[in-house]
């Protein structure tokens, strides 16, 4: 019902609203899923009975231990808001509100800045759910809160002009790039592959990037899964090492296929939307980097994760390519494309809306 009860609103109100843009909407919107996510039952998502359990450690360590704990934590940004919630709150609800205003706050800062028209702004957020990022926001607290500062990140790195030079360096949007990234890294050390953007976001877009995408995934289901296992130790310091043999092989095809649909639906239109604005050719790249990381997920799981980091953009650049498909008036595409994503979020998709309890009822 909680489901239901949210998707008539961000289906109802983004339909109504149409090509008009409204603050108030986004912001309504972004509200009642940081909700959803925040008062979710200690059930729901794998990971969070562990999370509840560590923040109830955290309430026993005193202030004169914090130093300690931070040196020994790989993730200390993590430790210390954890910490700090419990120095001030005994729930642990307040503990998962906390963390869950993170995402919520970055895509209204994104969606707010990348797509103006409501009707849009229920599009990237129906993307979200169709990426299986709502999905994994349920569950996954430190990564989420480091693909939060990456969003803020990106925000400062399109609006230089960007170059590999030392000039770049000086410039405040990047320095203010790598400090949200810096954030990223102490909540999750895996978003330090965001920066591989640094050396692709320029690349224009061909028409081999659909063959590519389509091969990555071949390539995936062959390349033997130790490989994998060793370049993860290599980069996350064998914390992942245990993956690799855990993850359904159809849960990859099925999100692999999501989001090739999506870049589908904005390659279609590529040469409009980089005409209009070239920033979304940094949108493109962003988006193949996160295909690549996802047809390698069949092997090792954490390749999925990382993927995160990159396909979250799909929800950016597809509001706008659906922009290019329909006139301002003609709402039939985006009924189409909500009603599609309904079907497939309820019907065709066994993990993308998981079971869902409240700590209200």
């Amino acid at each position: 019902m909680v489901y239901i009860l949210f998707f008539i609103c961000l289906i109802g109100g983004g339909l109504s609203l149409g090509a008009k843009p409204s603050i108030n909407y986004l912001r309504f919107i972004m509200i009642f899923l940081a909700l959803i996510i925040g008062l979710r039952n200690n059930e729901v998502g794998v990971d969070t009975l562990g999370y509840v359990e560590e923040f109830s450690k955290y309430q026993t360590i005193g202030f004169d231990a914090l130093p300690r704990l931070l040196t020994d934590s790989k993730e200390p940004l993590f430790v210390l808001g954890s910490w700090f919630v419990s120095a001030f709150f005994d729930s642990s609800v307040v503990f998962t509100l906390f963390w869950a205003a993170f995402p919520c706050v970055a895509l209204y800062k994104l969606f707010k800045e990348e797509v103006a028209e409501a009707r849009g702004q229920m599009i990237a957020v129906m993307c979200i759910f169709a990426l299986g990022l709502f999905a994994f926001f349920l569950a996954g607290m430190r990564q989420t809160a480091a693909i939060s500062m990456v969003l803020f990140a990106y925000l400062h790195l399109k609006n230089l002009d960007y170059k590999l030079s030392f000039s770049t360096l000086k410039n405040r949007n990047f320095l203010l790039f790598l400090l949200y990234m810096l954030l990223a890294y102490n909540l999750h050390n895996s978003s330090v592959l965001f920066l591989m953007v640094l050396f692709v976001m320029k690349m224009r877009i061909r028409w081999w990037y659909l063959p590519a995408v389509i091969g990555f995934f071949f390539i995936g289901s062959t390349v033997k899964v130790g490989f994998l296992v060793e370049m993860s130790a290599l980069i996350f310091d064998d914390r992942f090492a245990s993956y690799g043999t855990v993850y359904e092989s159809s849960q990859s095809i099925n999100a692999f296929i999501m989001q090739f649909i999506l870049f589908l639906i904005c390659y279609f239109q590529r040469e409009k939307l980089i005409s209009k604005d070239y920033h979304n050719n940094y949108l493109f790249n962003i988006m193949v980097v996160g295909l690549f990381f996802q047809s390698m997920s069949g092997m090792i799981y954490e390749m999925a994760r990382v993927a995160f980091y990159f396909s979250v953009f799909g929800s950016v650049l597809v509001p706008k390519a659906m922009a290019e498909y329909s006139n301002r008036k003609d709402a039939t595409l985006y009924s189409m494309f909500s009603l599609a994503i309904i079907v497939y979020l309820f019907f065709l998709s066994g993990s993308n809306l998981p079971k869902y309890y409240s700590v209200l009822f």
